[in-house]
């Protein structure tokens, strides 16, 4: 069977004319297109649209560039528009264009302005009044390039975008969310060189004590970087509350004084590498701050708060390369701190620093560790009612410290201790070595140990409590060129009573010891030293201008009833003291220039006067045998010594009440041919001389005073001159402590 191909089908003249119908259709709208994309661009809409600004808004307006176009009749880009003093950069606004027929807000979905200058306020209201007459939803509004120039900001160039903005007829604009980027920020004259913040509006409740929600906040200032999560910002009292702060390489030289329009709350944060430098207060407001200076400063603290510029914090751990008082050469270094400070306000308005820490580090060579409570008023002078400053140091721990110290400095520890009442509870010094640069205080130590507990001082006054103890050793002690080779003292002071120790104290090659005790209540106060074979070579330093040679025995006791009164301490003085000595040797103190000379004229010299003439001689005193009583409110001292060239006898006496001075001493030349009287006269503090010559026979060396030579006593003498009356014996002193009175000696006629 033969097979045929299948029949070509052909389309019917209906379907070939549907499909030439739609190809000439797709063809025109082409061509429509293309003539409408040609004909209705940006440039063709420029200047109607320029025209109808001016007339909508009645402000001058002016287009430099438009782009639009049929096809996204949404979208719309005007560059460098101006209307009246207000000018943009740049406008791209896209819009729903439903919402221009209805009555709903006007909805657009982009609003994206860059360097808006808006100098007038009233212009702003009349543009923006005309171009929206009904409320706006912005999906978002970017702000590009926008300085601002507000009364207490200020920024070169500000990036803002808000999510969700919303603004109505009165212009009142709100907003869930948003980003802010601003720099050549100032902020109530603090520079800041830029600041980001991540935002969201406060909802609810919320929205009506809370400005705006941070979400996060870092910005570029003081040198450093400052940054901050999870807070807020309240407008109503400048206050700024965060979960997080961090602060790092920050330059507070001026202390927080640049935070005092604010409040500053944080529960946690860190620094790390700051630079701090607050002005410590002064007594004096007149005198120049001084300034503690915190280099490197690092840390972490648990609770954080400035108000009006004054401080709270919980400090959990810190560190600080340096601690510093520049004005004292004060410097711990590798300092570690932790603790609590306060500044708030007591009584009256008046500020009050309190501050309790731990701080360990190195300080002056060695190592520091203490613990201390600070309280600190901020003004002065205190007003009744209000705190006293304090320093209550709870530990003090001291080790292989250097302690060098000049005039400025020993004036500011002096004005601390009487400024700043101090509580001591303990203390311990381990190994210290001391020198001073202060001329009148030419003191150095090589080794110092101190333990003090339970110790207040006071308006330069040191007391204590029931445990108040204070022990003192120490090694090769000078003072100018005195040696001191080592030492030991234990004092103790109570409300009660100050009772000191002085077991040993050692000089070059000999020793003595001491013990004292000063009653406040009805317990006896007393002295009692005990220096038994002193070689008195010990003695010679460039603080005394004579030389010492020979080996004494020196006793002293004394005893008062107590309670101490300084003003009958002296009247109520009992004991005795003595000094022996075999050979002995004084330089410029020639004693035998007394009972020489060939004048028979009296001399009556100051104390300066009789030092000086004494200085051109030396000495030697062999036998000396010096005893003293105090009782009844009169001390004596009796004795006797030889010189070189006389036997002298010593019978002085002082009144403990007037402090007035009497008695005599009488020089009798080993020969019998010359003798002379010295009767003391005056007072302890300005005593005077009457040197009397009894006798003279050889020729000897006597007294060289110019200014005295010839001049008579103050009573003159009779014409006939009688023999002068041989001086009485020097009784030897009693065994009693009771003196009798000295007994007159008549004058030479």
């Amino acid at each position: 069977m033969a097979f045929r191909p299948p029949r070509r089908k052909t389309p019917s003249k209906a379907w070939l004319w549907l499909r030439r119908i739609t190809l000439s259709t797709v063809a025109l709208l082409i061509i429509a297109l293309a003539a409408l994309l040609l004909l209705v661009n940006g440039e063709r809409i420029r200047e109607p649209l320029e025209q109808y600004l001016t007339k909508l808004t009645g402000l001058e307006t002016t287009i430099a560039k438009a782009e639009f176009s049929p096809l996204y009749p949404q979208v719309i880009k005007l560059t460098k528009v101006s209307a009246g003093s207000i000018k943009a950069g740049e406008i791209y606004l896209e819009y729903d264009l439903s919402s221009l027929l209805s009555d709903q807000p006007l909805h657009l979905y982009d609003l994206y302005l860059k360097d808006l200058q808006v100098p007038d306020e009233n212009e702003r209201r009349q543009l923006f009044t005309a171009l929206a007459p009904k409320p706006l939803v912005i999906d978002a509004l970017r702000l590009n390039s926008i300085p601002i120039a507000a009364e207490r900001i200020k920024a070169k160039s500000a990036n803002l975008r808000l999510n969700d903005a919303r603004i109505d007829r009165s212009l009142n604009i709100s907003f869930s969310s948003g980003q802010a980027q601003l720099s050549g920020l100032t902020l109530d004259r603090l520079p800041v060189k830029s600041l980001r913040l991540e935002f969201t509006a406060p909802q609810g409740r919320e929205a009506k004590s809370r400005t705006l929600n941070i979400s996060a906040l870092q910005a570029e200032v003081l040198g450093g970087m400052l940054s901050a999560q999870d807070g807020y910002f309240s407008a109503a009292d400048n206050k700024l509350a965060f979960r997080h702060l961090n602060a790092s390489r920050l330059i507070l030289k001026d202390g927080l004084e640049f935070t005092a329009p604010y409040t500053l709350e944080a529960e946690e944060g860190s620094f790390s590498d700051l630079f701090y430098a607050p002005a410590l207060p002064q007594p004096d407001a007149a005198a120049e701050p001084e300034a503690l200076i915190f280099s490197d400063l690092s840390g972490s603290f648990s609770s954080l708060r400035l108000t009006e510029g004054r401080l709270e914090l919980k400090l959990t751990s810190g560190s600080a390369a340096e601690i510093a008082l520049p004005q004292y050469k004060l410097n711990l270094t590798e300092a570690k701190f932790s603790g609590t400070l306060t500044q708030g306000s007591a009584p009256s308005s008046y500020s009050v620093l309190n501050l309790n820490a731990r701080l360990q580090g190195r300080l002056w060579q060695g190592s520091l560790d203490t613990a201390f409570t600070l309280t600190l008023p901020n003004a002065a002078p205190a007003a009744p009612g209000t705190p006293s400053d304090t320093l209550t140091v709870h530990e003090l721990d001291l080790k292989h410290n250097v302690l060098e110290f000049d005039a400025r400095q020993y004036e500011a520890l002096k004005t601390l201790l009487y400024r700043l009442p101090l509580h001591l509870e303990s203390a311990r010094a381990q190994e210290l070595k001391v020198l001073s640069f202060i001329p009148t205080l030419p003191l150095s130590i090589e080794s110092l140990s101190l333990q003090g507990s339970a110790l207040k001082f006071a308006d330069g006054r040191l007391s204590g409590d029931s445990a108040g103890l204070i022990n003192v050793e120490f090694s090769n002690l000078l003072y100018s060129d005195l040696l001191l080779r080592d030492g030991m003292a234990l004092t103790t002071l109570t409300d009660e009573m100050l009772t000191f120790a002085l077991p040993q104290l050692t000089f070059a090659s000999s020793s003595l010891s001491a013990s004292a005790a000063l009653s406040f209540n009805q317990a006896p106060s007393y002295l009692l030293v005990s220096a038994p074979d002193f070689r008195l070579d010990d003695l010679n330093s460039s603080l005394s201008p004579h030389l010492f040679s020979g080996v004494v025995n020196f006793n002293l006791d004394l005893k008062a009833p107590g309670p101490f009164d300084l003003d009958t301490f002296a009247s109520e003085l009992s004991g005795s003291v003595s000094l022996k000595g075999d050979s002995l040797l004084i330089s410029r103190f020639g004693l035998d220039l007394i009972n020489g000379g060939d004048s028979l004229q009296p001399l009556t010299l100051t104390k300066d006067e009789i030092l000086t003439a004494l200085s051109d001689a030396d000495i030697g005193l062999y036998q000396l045998n010096l005893k003293g009583s105090a009782a009844k409110g009169r001390a004596a001292l009796r004795g006797s010594f030889d010189t070189p060239a006389s036997h002298v006898f010593v019978n002085f006496a002082l009144d403990l009440d007037s402090k007035a001075l009497s008695g005599q001493s009488n020089f009798s030349s080993l020969s019998g041919d010359a003798k002379t009287r010295l009767t003391l006269q005056g007072t302890l503090t300005k005593p005077g001389f009457l040197i009397e010559a009894l006798e003279r026979g050889m020729h000897r060396p006597g007294l060289f005073i110019p200014s005295k030579m010839g001049k008579q006593p103050t009573d003159p003498a009779p014409a006939d001159p009688a023999p002068a009356a041989p001086a009485p014996a020097v009784p030897a002193a009693p065994a009693s402590s009771d003196v009798p009175a000295v007994p007159s000696v008549p004058a030479a006629a």
